[in-house]
């Protein structure tokens, strides 16, 4: 089990609302980055041992979370065997409703596509409209891999991937930080 803090994000509405000094600042730290895709559904995390699928579990508090080991069978983009040469793989990963699935099947009785995910994934039987939820990497937690090599590494896998573009901040302007993304470390 690796913790899962709050992912760092960067938000903007209008590309003026990130101003000039801020990219500076964090181009300063950190030149390359890697702009996400902002999914919001609810956070797992899934363990590889030696290729085979071991655990998932929720993001819970950030340190401790939920064990969902027994929904593995009804989340279709799950590889629950893998083809890798490392003996641990720990992946992040968000688990989304797809818009279509939540207009068709869940408006009138959740908020939120997001509340449908989270709801279905807290249950202790299992539900159908799991097979309905996406589960999309976000990251490789272990081993230690840049953001921008461990989605590459998860694509080879045949993991659904967040979608995403590598940004050189020093050459970048604000036009790129529109809409709803997170900006971490390459």
């Amino acid at each position: 089990h690796v913790a899962m803090p709050s992912l760092n994000k960067v938000t903007a509405d209008n590309p003026s609302s990130v101003s000039r000094a801020i990219l500076k600042t964090i181009a300063s730290h950190c030149p390359h980055a890697v702009l996400m895709d902002k999914l919001d559904g609810a956070s797992i995390q899934l363990y590889y041992k030696d290729g085979k699928l071991k655990s998932i579990i929720t993001r819970g508090n950030g340190q401790y979370g939920k064990l969902i080991f027994h929904f593995a069978p009804y989340l279709p983009n799950v590889p629950k065997h893998i083809q890798t040469s490392e003996p641990v793989l720990v992946i992040r990963a968000e688990v989304v409703l797809r818009r279509k699935d939540f207009l068709e099947n869940w408006s009138g009785a959740y908020d939120s596509s997001r509340a449908v995910a989270s709801g279905l994934l807290n249950r202790r039987d299992v539900h159908k409209a799991l097979e309905d939820l996406r589960v999309v990497a976000l990251r490789v937690l272990q081993p230690a891999l840049s953001v921008s090599a461990g989605l590459d590494y998860l694509d080879e896998l045949g993991f659904e991937t967040v979608p995403r573009r590598v940004l050189n901040l020093t050459n970048e302007s604000e036009e790129t930080f529109t809409g709803n993304h997170i900006v971490t470390g390459k």
